[in-house]
């Protein structure tokens, strides 16, 4: 069925004492600092100024009886048109509806953070955040909307906690249902569509 889509050294008993001390110290550091479920070591310091930035495009995609639709349009919006047998819909994708969170909506492109946006994995490598809830109305975020990306970190001189430096390979999805678009969209009642986008983000 064919559809179109467009858009060191010391004595002995001295080297004990002081590896005591030191894990003492490490111990109580631990206890104050160390993140939750980050194994062998220290969840990266994400404080500080960060520049976001996205794709210019966004990927919009939705299941059309047993077809996967999948299209692109500009960062803000734009329009996905199909034309199938029995099947002509146009879904308008704007950015500027108040109600509808666009992935590059997410987060600000100047984003000052005091600790992980989302829960980082216990490799420190991983960062995932659930944002189901996001927009109101119609076009509330449904389960399955996240943010997810690759954590980059460096160790530091003035600090035991590694610092994070950058946000690679980052995508965030927003599933929202097709009442969002009603009622012009023509898309069937119950039909997911997601949105799509990937980003970066750097320290400064």
């Amino acid at each position: 069925m064919a559809s179109s889509v467009e858009s060191s050294l010391a004595p002995p008993t001295a080297r004990v004492s002081t590896l005591a001390r030191c894990g003492v110290f490490v111990a109580l550091v631990c206890l104050a600092g160390c993140g939750k479920g980050i194994a062998g070591g220290l969840a990266p310091d994400f404080a500080g100024l960060w520049d976001v930035t996205y794709d210019d495009s966004i990927e919009v995609e939705f299941t059309l009886g047993e077809q996967q639709i999948s299209a692109r349009v500009d960062e803000v919006g734009g329009q996905v048109s199909v034309r199938d047998a029995g099947v002509a819909l146009d879904l308008e994708i704007d950015c500027t509806r108040p109600e509808l969170v666009c992935p590059s909506e997410v987060w600000p492109r100047e984003l000052t953070l005091k600790k992980a946006p989302g829960k980082v994995d216990r490799e420190g490598v991983q960062l995932a955040q659930p944002m189901a809830g996001a927009g109101f109305g119609r076009c509330t975020s449904k389960p399955g909307s996240n943010v997810t990306g690759e954590v980059m970190s460096v160790a530091t001189a003035h600090s035991i906690r590694p610092e994070a430096v950058a946000l690679t390979a980052g995508r965030i999805s927003v599933v929202l249902d097709a009442s969002c678009f009603a009622p012009h969209a023509g898309l069937p009642a119950g039909t997911l569509v997601t949105l799509a986008a990937g980003y970066t983000a750097t320290k400064r």
